[in-house]
């Protein structure tokens, strides 16, 4: 999840003037503390599958990306921290573009 906060407070500085850097470290924030909280409860309770080392950041993620992508999953770093590249290229296209409308 580090690498996919970096990714996006990277876009946000170089193309959208820091826009975004606060909302972005916000809701990760948010996302690491859940993950916390999903760790405790798995050792409070005895939750194998959850308080193993095998139960990581990279879980949660994968779990969201294969449930809230409409894209055919791969299992592949390259694939999974590309997809928000990819996206993060159009909102700076957008950007840039409504900017240029705008003049």
């Amino acid at each position: 999840m580090e690498k996919a906060t970096s990714l996006l407070v990277y876009f946000s500085n170089r193309y959208l003037d820091k826009k975004l850097d606060s909302d972005i470290n916000h809701y990760f924030g948010e996302i690491f503390e859940i993950y916390d909280n999903i760790k405790h409860i798995g050792k409070e309770f005895g939750i194998n599958l959850i308080k193993g080392k095998e139960f990581n950041e990279k879980n949660i993620m994968r779990y969201h990306f294969i449930t809230l992508s409409d894209d055919n999953y791969e299992a592949t770093a390259p694939y999974v921290l590309g997809y928000p590249k990819t996206n993060m290229d159009r909102l700076r296209r957008e950007a840039i573009e409504d900017d240029y409308s705008k003049n």
